[in-house]
């Protein structure tokens, strides 16, 4: 969907200054519709609207609704889906800024106070994105948290490879929407993504390390469906890049890089679905298009980590990494048998042995030290160059003496 086919599709329409409109699209969640209204209605900053789209819900939504009386604008629609709710929404708001909250997600307090005054300090900025930790379908908070900041001047292009947002962590200018355009009614999945390559490709957004959001993990969750990721993501990937073999002028140089990113965000959606199969095929796909994703550790952390559902994604704790040594040889060893990397023996080993220094960080992060110096000594045995590495070496002695004792000598050393 280009933007300039909608220059004027809220154009023109008066607002008001410093009120923030929050769109609120909901289906058949009245479960949670109150957590995320309250959430709201707790914020430090006042001058807002709240908009709930009830895209024919067939559960008790509108009774929840009717709650809060004046206090939301509650506008019922026939089911067309989560972009033509937002749609509705931001045609019917008022604000000068734009929030969107889904309606099984909650704000923090301080969300609106913050980020707004961003807006309202630099005048720069078109929007502005905060952190958000996890909780579980109950409202209990869980390991993971997301909080990463890109550089302003980067932002386009790295969301170019994924994306990093929740709908909920964004603030925009109204102006945002209006250069970009409507959300994309065709697309049942990654709809918020098509929207900020296209928000992003004029518009400067900064963030914050915050974690000013309650973002719900659900169980069977549209995300959780990778088949339709998958589908909707290349969807997105065509209109705005153009193919693998005949990419757009702009991205010709970085569609290897693009497409290679796809395929392995499509690799964890496998693992998390317990397709394991179908992930490694995604990772061959992956490596094709971009071969240079063998070459950081990047890779072997994800691989390690995939199958851990949203909101646990990191946690150590929950790790088996003695399992997950067994998953990446399987990984590494499709590849091998693919013919896809040409890499010879000697190449072949020092691949698997960064794989388990991989796994040996992590169990040492884990602190498991028992664990680590054994995937250190498969790592060298796979590979001797690691005898020859300081950060390996280092690592070695860590595990056998500890930190402090290697720190101690590091000083006294010097």
């Amino acid at each position: 969907m280009n933007s300039e086919q909608h220059d004027n599709w809220i154009t023109g329409e008066e607002f008001i200054a410093g009120m923030v409109s929050v769109i609120i699209p909901n289906y058949n969640h009245a479960r949670y519709l109150s957590d995320a209204i309250d959430s709201i209605l707790a914020q430090t900053y006042t001058n807002y609207e709240i908009l709930v789209i009830d895209d024919g819900s067939t559960d008790n939504s509108r009774e929840v609704a009717a709650q809060y009386g004046d206090k939301i604008n509650y506008i019922y629609k026939d089911n067309a889906g989560l972009s033509a709710a937002r749609n509705t929404g931001i045609r019917r708001s008022n604000g000068e800024f734009i929030a969107l909250l889904d309606a099984d997600d909650m704000y923090q307090p301080e969300f609106m106070q913050t980020l707004v005054g961003v807006l309202k300090a630099r005048k720069e900025v078109d929007g502005v994105y905060c952190g958000y930790q996890f909780y579980t379908d109950e409202g209990e908070p869980m390991s993971q948290i997301e909080n990463r900041v890109f550089p302003d001047d980067q932002m386009y292009k790295t969301f170019w490879g994924a994306n990093y947002w929740v709908p909920e962590c964004v603030i925009m200018r109204r102006t945002c929407y209006e250069t970009a355009g409507p959300y994309d009614e065709s697309l049942r999945a990654l709809e918020d993504w098509d929207v900020w390559l296209r928000i992003l490709a004029k518009h400067r957004v900064t963030g914050l390390t915050d974690v000013l959001i309650r973002h719900r993990a659900l169980p069977n969750s549209m995300s959780s469906d990778p088949v339709k990721m998958n589908d909707n993501r290349f969807a997105v990937m065509k209109n705005r890049f153009g193919t693998f073999e005949q990419p757009q002028a702009e991205f010709a140089q970085d569609i290897g890089w693009i497409y290679g990113n796809a395929y392995f965000t499509g690799v964890i959606e496998y693992l998390q679905a317990d397709d394991e199969e179908t992930a490694r095929d995604m990772l061959e796909k992956a490596v094709a298009c971009n071969p240079e994703i063998i070459e950081g550790d990047q890779l072997f952390y994800e691989l390690a980590v995939g199958s851990q559902p949203k909101g646990d994604r990191g946690d150590l704790s929950q790790l088996n990494l003695v399992e997950k040594q067994v998953t990446l040889d399987k990984f590494i060893n499709h590849l091998f048998d693919s013919d896809l990397l040409k890499l010879n023996q000697s190449q072949q080993g020092h691949m698997r042995g960064r794989a388990y220094f991989n796994l040996a960080k992590l169990a040492y992060a884990a602190k498991d030290n028992i664990q680590a110096r054994k995937f250190l000594t498969k790592a060298i045995m796979t590979d001797q160059s690691f005898g020859t590495n300081s950060e390996f070496m280092g690592l070695y002695a860590r595990t056998i003496v500890g930190p402090q004792v290697v720190n101690l000598f590091k000083r006294e050393g010097a």
